[in-house]
């Protein structure tokens, strides 16, 4: 059931914008995942979904973590904390759209 929703999470974030931004007098643009602007945080939620994919899926990679870094016991904390990464790096999307809070009236949050 968890892998579902990680593909249902991959497939959100690649399809909807992140944000949406809103202009008073001018046309509302979105930011995209994939956008050369938010990079960091584009490699961050990759290579954490790679990670949660590749190892809620292949047994040889869950292995490979086992043997390198532990988790044997706690799948639950091991994909709990590459979720938390993945919440922590849109912290950064979130001071964004305080800067852009002081330049226009209007923002939406998709």
């Amino acid at each position: 059931m968890f892998v579902l929703y990680l593909w249902a999470l991959a497939f959100f974030l690649i399809v909807l914008p992140l944000i949406k931004i809103s202009p008073v007098n001018d046309i509302s643009h979105s930011v995209w995942l994939f956008n050369g602007h938010l990079f960091k945080i584009l490699l961050i939620i990759i290579v954490s979904m790679v990670v949660l994919l590749s190892r809620n899926m292949n047994f040889k990679f869950k292995n490979f973590v086992i043997g390198y870094f532990g988790f044997k016991e706690n799948d639950s904390l091991f994909n709990f904390g590459f979720l938390w990464i993945i919440a922590t790096a849109f912290l950064g999307m979130g001071d964004a759209i305080s800067v852009v809070g002081t330049t226009t009236q209007t923002i939406k949050l998709s």
